[in-house]
């Protein structure tokens, strides 16, 4: 029976396809009879309803799925805590309550479940082809087209086999977005604009894949206020429906967004990948590639959104970003197709429609009903027929995105830039591999500071300070005292599907693409030449020390703080000679990026930056000269006027740089001392055992080993033979310059040799004077601030203002910096960390093997080795509660959640029965400005009092004294004053920068009008 149905169902789509083809001729030649929206909906509703009542079964997989979801849902389950349901729902609630409401129609009528769930896709599906034909209508003022292109949407097979036959509900989503568009794109008032967003909220909400679409209408929106407000909906919308959920069945909303944010499709289905998986056939080799799919995948929607949506109109820039996300995913599922249709029909690319729906109807059909044809039949088709319509479908898409970009007008990019770029791809080439350099110095601690940052966040906390499983489970407030950023960006690409290493790897690969173009711009910026910015970017990417923070060292933050170094300087240049609104938002958003990744770096870097600023401050004083009568060379106007108006842009730059960054650096600088220190500062953290020997600086060898008192250490602390000859080979052109700027050669030698001297062991009275050891912990750490001025000096040997075009001299000394650093371009990966995989067992673990990640606060006495909850972590077990059961006296009673929802990352949440007041409670977590513990009723949420906290014993443990009676204890890691300060002034800034910027664009607006 249900072979006959599906032959049946085949024969439907092909005669409705047909007879919508031919009605589609006719009104092309002659008028409407009907209303053609009423016409263009009935038939539409037509084919899409009928198969759907006959044909009762749809995709067995997805139907069984909307089934145990209905199930769950009347029983009051959370489906994103069920670990069945995590890889079959990672989208937003919106489409499980039309599931839940399906379910309930079909029990109390005794309708068919799965015609009903079938039934809104229907509805929606008839609705694209309504938008299509007013869409049409309103863009080109054709009725007859618009209603030929609406009744080949009504009638397309595709749609019908995706919605009717398999049930998929991509059509509801798709509906919303297109209506989103057309919304925007017709009406003309703020009401319709923010109704718009709405409509594409509730497109995200549904399944969030129309996320892709919010940066494009965004753009389209007229005004600053509107945008806000447009993107108020389109975002406020998945926001409360999330909350709605989460107050319905008690959730984290974290946890339903982290949940989406993970979903992927099957890589080797698809492209690319299917291509990749014939030629190998290895999955696990195809995962590899799927992985640096992902990450190119990211980069190229980034490179969409910031140089092709600005040039096409919002209909063309959908297409085109569907387009895109066909080309370039590593996986996509079969069903996407029907993404595509409408925008192709709005555009008009019929020819292109046409291939598209033709191949994707062969492969959904082969696909859909290919186990009920007759042998004989079976027999014809090639074995591999699927697999071949996938990649010719693959191809068409390919060459039609390829066509779809001929049509922009490409803003012209400066060619060594993307040379730069090209040559930079070498340096990322360890990456890319299988593995991870788990043996480098900081290569888990990277890992797992990403692993403990994740976890913090799933638990809804978006700014983490405390992370509760360091030190064996004890706590440690890193992030209270370490810059945060490089790790946030960490999290949103796990967040979008990659593991803890990949996205580890993805963050070094960013630090690496992202710095060198940085130091072009502040190259090209300082001297006008793009030879002189090229080799800058270039020795500044491949420098020795660079590589090695990466693969000797793994040191992530400081790694990706590399790439604000350039980008403040740049920023400082600006603002101190060019002093505008925007120029003081840009230096200090790069001096904010700096602290707010890593704080030693920056504290480092900002001697250099003063002394920077003075120098361009002089320099301009010079250049307002006044009449000296007792001598005949003219002196500047160095008067406390000139100084105080040079000096207050990039003041006002420094600290408002500070503000942007006061989350972090205000509680950083007031607790930093709440914090056990010694540890990292005696023994071999000894300063004085790690300066470096002047050979050293020059001495080619490479070693994967650490640093060590004397000079036999295990790594490399070279400053790089190939940038130190282009600096020294540069003298001859900077001294023969002309134009002034050798000034700026000469600072950043100054620069080059003063921090050179500084990692000798001759500077060791100003090393405790100054107590640099604070910042640096290691002399050789100052080689960061070497490559910066390096890389600059690197560039000085072709510096040329009027060069046009690329040069063969300049290409060929790039290569030279290349296969100078080449050799070093190596890591000692291995699949796999010999605590075995990333997790809580493999963190307790690592603490345990390295001694490494055991921070301790400042009433810590003795540091742990270990502690009973790394021995249940250990055990593959869930701790459920960090209170301290072995402690006598107890309660009478402690009541512990089962589940371990009463603990979180931020705090716990307890029961207690006391017969007797002043009954000790001892937590096993270190004590830390910010715990707060409070008491509040058995029934009821309002808070009662505030219980005082003690840290005891050897440990600094958190004591609490409990009351006599019934009620619930909840300890809570709050804000403190310092940090309430820092939000308030970093949410200030935020607002005034914005504020700033859109003040600035105005203005040229109406100075351009």
């Amino acid at each position: 029976m249900a072979a006959t149905l599906d032959w049946l169902s085949i024969v439907w789509i092909w005669l409705a396809t047909l007879t919508g083809h031919i009605v589609a001729f006719v009104f092309r030649r002659r008028a409407a009879v009907l209303r053609p929206l009423w016409l263009i909906m009935l038939a539409a509703l037509s084919v899409r309803l009928v198969p759907a009542i006959l044909w009762q079964r749809g995709d067995t997989f997805d139907i069984g799925v909307y089934t145990l979801w209905a199930e769950m849902l009347w029983q009051g389950q959370d489906i994103y805590a069920i670990p069945d349901l995590l890889t079959r729902h990672n989208w937003l609630p919106f489409q499980l309550y039309l599931i839940a409401a399906a379910d309930a129609l079909a029990s109390r009528f005794q309708l068919s479940f799965v015609t009903l769930v079938k039934l809104v896709p229907i509805l929606a599906d008839t609705g694209i082809a309504a938008l299509v034909y007013r869409g049409a209508l309103a863009l080109t003022a054709d009725e007859r087209n618009a209603l030929r292109l609406a009744l080949i949407y009504a009638f397309n097979p595709v749609s019908v086999l995706v919605v009717s036959y398999h049930g998929q509900i991509d059509s509801i989503p798709l509906f919303f977005a297109l209506a989103a568009w057309y919304v925007l794109q017709f009406t003309h008032s703020r009401f319709g604009a923010i109704f718009s967003g709405a409509l594409l909220g509730l497109a995200i909400l549904d399944k969030t894949w129309p996320v892709i679409f919010l940066p494009i209408l965004a753009l389209q929106v007229r005004g600053w206020r509107g945008r806000i407000a447009w993107a108020a909906a389109a975002i406020g919308v998945p926001a409360l429906g999330v909350a709605v959920y989460s107050a319905l069945f008690a959730v984290i909303a974290s946890q339903v967004v982290g949940n989406v944010g993970a979903y992927q499709s099957f890589a080797g289905n698809w492209g690319w990948t299917q291509i990749l998986l014939l030629v190998t056939g290895s999955l696990q080799r195809v995962g590899d590639f799927a992985l640096i799919g992902k990450a190119f995948f990211v980069f190229a929607f980034v490179l969409f959104y910031v140089f092709v949506a600005p040039r096409q109109s919002a209909l063309a820039a959908m297409t085109t970003v569907v387009l895109l996300f066909f080309a370039i995913t590593p996986g996509l599922n079969f069903y996407y197709v029907m993404w595509l249709l409408p925008f192709a029909l709005l555009t008009c690319a019929l020819t292109w429609y046409h291939r598209f729906v033709s191949l994707s109807f062969l492969w959904l059909a082969l696909f859909y009903f290919g186990t009920y044809l007759p042998n004989w039949m079976s027999e014809l088709i090639p074995p591999n027929a699927f697999i071949a319509l996938a990649i010719l479908l693959w191809l068409i898409t390919v060459a039609w995105l390829a066509m779809h970009l001929k049509q922009i007008t490409w803003p012209r990019i400066d060619p060594y830039l993307a040379l730069l770029i090209l040559f930079s791809v070498f340096a990322i080439g360890p990456l890319l591999g299988p593995g991870y350099f788990w043996g480098a110095h900081d290569g888990r601690h990277s890992v797992y500071f990403l692993f403990e940052f994740d976890r913090v966040i799933q638990d809804g906390i978006l700014y983490p300070r405390w992370l509760p499983d360091f030190t064996f489970g004890y706590g440690y407030p890193f992030f209270n005292i370490y810059g945060p950023a490089a790790f946030y960006i960490g999290e949103a690409f796990h967040l979008f599907g990659f593991d803890f290493v990949s996205s580890t790897k993805i963050v070094f690969a960013l630090a690496i693409l992202l710095s060198g173009p940085a130091m072009f711009g502040f190259v090209k910026r300082l001297t006008g030449s793009s030879q002189a910015a090229f080799l800058s970017g270039l020795a500044y990417v491949y420098i020795p020390y660079h590589i090695a923070d990466i693969y000797v060292r793994a040191a992530l933050a400081e790694s990706f703080a590399l790439i604000f170094l350039p980008l403040t300087l740049w920023g400082f240049y600006e603002v101190t000679l060019r002093p505008t609104r925007l120029t003081l938002v840009a230096a200090a958003a790069a001096y904010g990026a700096m602290w707010f990744t890593h704080n030693a770096i920056a504290i480092l870097f900002t001697p250099v930056l003063a002394i920077w600023v003075l120098f361009l401050m002089l320099g301009e004083i010079r250049k307002r000269p006044i009449p000296n009568p007792y001598s005949l060379i003219p002196t500047g106007r160095f008067t406390v006027s000139n100084l105080f108006s040079l000096g207050l842009p990039p003041l006002a730059a420094l600290f408002f740089g500070l503000g942007l960054s006061a989350i972090f650096v205000i509680p950083m600088a007031l607790e930093y001392s709440a914090v056990r220190v010694d540890q990292w500062t005696a023994n071999y953290y000894d300063y004085s055992n790690h300066f470096v020997s002047l050979f050293q600086l020059f001495n080619p060898t490479w070693g994967f080993g650490i640093s060590v008192p004397g000079t036999r250490d295990g790594m490399s602390f070279q400053l790089g033979a190939v940038p130190v000859l282009l600096a020294i080979l540069s003298i001859g052109v900077v001294v023969t310059n002309p134009n002034g700027f050798r000034r700026y050669w000469f600072f950043f030698a100054g620069m080059t040799v003063v921090v050179a001297l500084l990692m000798f062991a001759l500077s060791l009275p100003l090393w405790e004077a100054l107590r640099l050891v604070m910042f640096a912990q290691f002399p050789w750490r100052l080689l960061t601030l070497t490559t910066v001025s390096l890389a600059v000096l690197a560039g000085a040997i072709v510096y040329s203002e009027k060069s046009q075009g690329l040069a063969l001299p300049t290409i060929l000394l790039g290569v030279l910096i290349v296969l100078g650093s080449y050799p070093f371009l190596t890591a000692q990966t291995q699949l796999e960390a010999k605590e075995g995989p990333v997790g809580l067992v493999g963190l307790m673990k690592f603490q345990q093997s390295a001694g490494e990640m055991t921070g301790s606060t400042a009433w810590v006495k003795e540091i742990p080795t270990w502690s009973n909850m790394a021995d249940v972590y250990l055990a593959g077990k869930r701790v459920k509660t960090k209170i301290d059961l072995t402690a006598e006296p107890q309660p009478e009673w402690v009541g512990v959640d089962q589940s371990g929802k009463g603990l979180r990352a931020d705090g716990e949440r307890i029961f207690i029965v006391s017969q007797a007041n002043d009954v000790p409670i001892t937590f096993n977590t270190f004590y830390y400005p910010g715990w707060r513990a409070y008491i509040t009723p058995e029934f009821g949420n309002e808070i009662i009092r505030e219980l005082p906290i003690t840290p005891v014993g050897e440990l600094g443990r958190m004591q609490v004294r409990m009351p006599e009676g019934r009620y619930w204890l909840i300890l809570r890691f709050e804000d403190t004053p310092p940090r309430i300060v820092g939000q308030w002034l970093s949410a200030v800034s935020i607002v005034l920068a914005l504020g700033l910027l859109v003040w600035e664009f105005r203005s040229q607006r109406k100075a351009h009008a």
